[in-house]
């Protein structure tokens, strides 16, 4: 698959970041406790050095500008996350003990990407690429389909893809990231649509500077957002105030 973009540095970045995010994604919702505890114990028999031997000879070496092997090293984590899209990518792999896993992990993901293909079958890595990894603008651009309820303006293009989206858009949801980059199209979506507008300002992954994240609510669905579990914060204390019962 990687002699497909050998020479070409942006695809070969592209791959690389989409089955990572892949690896990372599936590692917190596809995978058991006990894969896990068995990736952890892997983790654990490898020294940080030879981890980045590793990396440094694969599709992250294509990322110039930074050091993804060093990276990539770091945790286990991170180190699970790239030898996934290592292995996706040119079947290489540092520990062949991971193989079942990352095979199981892109079976439950072409099944995702057969639903989302309108229940197409996902029978190639082709199948996929052709799909997300748009390259030509007018393509990337029109990637959305009238039909979804969720659109996520994120990467490339993202003024052209606003405008795009509020042609078509009779979903739930928009979700604009680095909106406070894009004042301009942040007022597209907000003047065109008319929507609920909810800023979320923080920190994120890697980066040492705050961003801020829109979204935009259809007025005519948001009742179609509701809670799937109880409230609550991931690190938040379990514990109920007594004035809470008072009432």
């Amino acid at each position: 698959m990687v002699e497909k973009y050998k020479g070409e540095e942006a695809t070969a970045q592209i791959l690389s970041t989409f089955w990572h995010e892949y690896g990372h994604a599936g590692y917190y919702s596809f995978l058991t406790p006990d894969q896990k505890k068995f990736i952890n114990r892997e983790y654990r028999k490898t020294t940080r050095p030879e981890r980045k031997d590793f990396f440094a000879e694969g599709v992250a070496a294509t990322r110039s500008g930074f050091d993804y092997s060093k990276y990539f090293s770091k945790n286990e984590s991170e180190w699970f996350a790239q030898s996934f899209a290592e292995w996706t990518i040119t079947k290489k792999t540092g520990n062949q003990k991971l193989v079942p896993i990352f095979e199981n992990l892109l079976t439950k993901i072409k099944e995702v990407f057969s639903k989302l293909f309108s229940r197409k079958s996902v029978n190639s890595l082709d199948d996929i690429y052709n799909y997300f990894l748009k390259t030509d603008k007018k393509e990337y651009v029109e990637i959305a389909q009238q039909q979804a309820d969720v659109f996520i303006i994120d990467g490339s293009h993202r003024r052209a893809c606003a405008e795009h989206v509020v042609k078509i858009a009779g979903g739930v949801m928009i979700v604009l990231d680095n909106s406070d980059w894009f004042p301009e199209t942040t007022e597209v979506l907000r003047s065109s649509l008319k929507w609920i507008q909810i800023d979320f300002h923080g920190f994120g992954p890697i980066n040492g500077y705050t961003w801020t994240t829109t979204i935009f609510i259809n007025p005519k669905r948001h009742q179609e957002l509701v809670y799937v579990k109880k409230l609550g914060s991931m690190c938040g204390l379990k514990q109920v105030s007594l004035e809470d019962k008072l009432c």
